[in-house]
């Protein structure tokens, strides 16, 4: 289950408490987690980082009604009423057909009985919800809340080489972020070109199934962030779009369960979800943590139910990236589907 190489320093996930969270019509067990995340680390000038849980639910219930047309969702026990307007959140269902999908809510479209989602943000259909499903509400968390900007083992400067970034890809594009100390920029703290401008970020939301690169300026230091959420029961699930798709798994429990944690990429139902095979130009992309680089591409075999590079099995540096806390990247050369991974 756990990282045993003490290169990369995962700590083992620490299961802190179970809980009753009760809401209308619905009662579950929580168990929260917590986990260090490696964001520099001596001799490699980047680490793939990745959010291992979800916030706590800040609500609960069971749906009332779909409407798909329309992108709203009812519950009529007035679970949306009290969120906040200035975070972002997603609902994510929890029972029936659609469990482990979630869309991102729009808290500004709320009334006192339904609310508006995002549909440019989601891992499901609207369609495929039979309006009676109970589901959980959880805010996100942002990119200033897990790496402050004041934190020690970042650094700030005032150009993007000479600090600390952070490389994602976002609707079809490569976005970088670095964090600024102000003497050029309009204002320290993270920063990002929009054409010609710096700005700052504000608040950066990071979507379930995610991840992101951290490049440092130096590879002298050790450091890492302690982060604390959420283990789900089930698996959530993660869009994977055309092209490039960085990703990564979540601590749950239905996980453990079923496979034992087993993280081997041939154990978390990518294949299964719709990643390509043989002929297929899919890939797992393994990033060398030295530079930054891909230091290699991993296909399926259907003949001998593996990944492979070159006929050669996967190395281990690739389950090792895999795991809760680490990220990948994932190539999809057909069309989006939804990754589940667990069966």
């Amino acid at each position: 289950m756990f990282n045993k190489d003490n290169r990369i320093h995962l700590s083992v996930i620490v299961l802190l408490l179970g809980f009753i969270l009760t809401g209308p019509q619905v009662q579950a067990v929580t168990t929260v987690g917590s986990h260090h995340l490696v964001i520099s680390q001596r001799g490699e000038k980047t680490q793939f980082v990745s959010v291992p849980f979800l916030k706590l639910p800040v609500a609960q219930g069971r749906l009332d009604g779909v409407d798909a047309a329309a992108a709203t969702l009812t519950d009529k026990e007035g679970a949306f009423s009290n969120l906040d307007v200035s975070s972002a959140y997603i609902l994510r269902i929890t029972s029936g057909p659609g469990v482990g999908s979630w869309f991102q809510l729009n808290a500004g479209l709320v009334s006192a009985d339904s609310i508006a989602i995002r549909d440019d943000v989601m891992a499901g259909s609207l369609d495929m919800l039979e309006g009676d499903e109970a589901f959980q509400v959880h805010e996100l968390f942002e990119l200033g809340e897990l790496l402050p900007e004041t934190h020690k083992g970042l650094v700030a400067g005032p150009i993007d080489l000479l600090s600390t970034q952070v490389h994602v890809f976002e609707a079809g594009e490569f976005v970088k972020v670095w964090l600024s100390d102000g003497s050029i920029t309009e204002r320290p703290g993270w920063t990002y070109a929009a054409g010609d401008e710096l700005r700052h970020i504000g608040h950066a939301s990071v979507l379930p199934g995610t991840s992101f690169l951290i490049v440092q300026p130096n590879d002298e230091q050790d450091m890492s962030i302690r982060v604390s959420g959420v283990v789900l029961d089930d698996p959530i699930s993660i869009p994977i779009g055309p092209g490039y798709n960085y990703v990564s798994v979540a601590y749950n429990t239905g996980m453990h369960r079923e496979s034992g944690a087993d993280y081997a990429l041939e154990a978390i139902g990518l294949v299964e979800s719709g990643f390509g095979s043989d002929g297929a130009a899919d890939q797992v992309l393994h990033v060398d943590p030295r530079d930054g680089s891909i230091a290699q591409a991993y296909k399926y075999d259907s003949t001998t139910e593996s990944f492979q590079t070159d006929g050669e099995p996967v190395l281990s540096a690739v389950t090792d990236s895999i795991e809760p806390g680490r990220g990948f990247i994932i190539y999809n050369s057909g069309d989006s589907y939804l990754w589940k991974y667990a069966h």
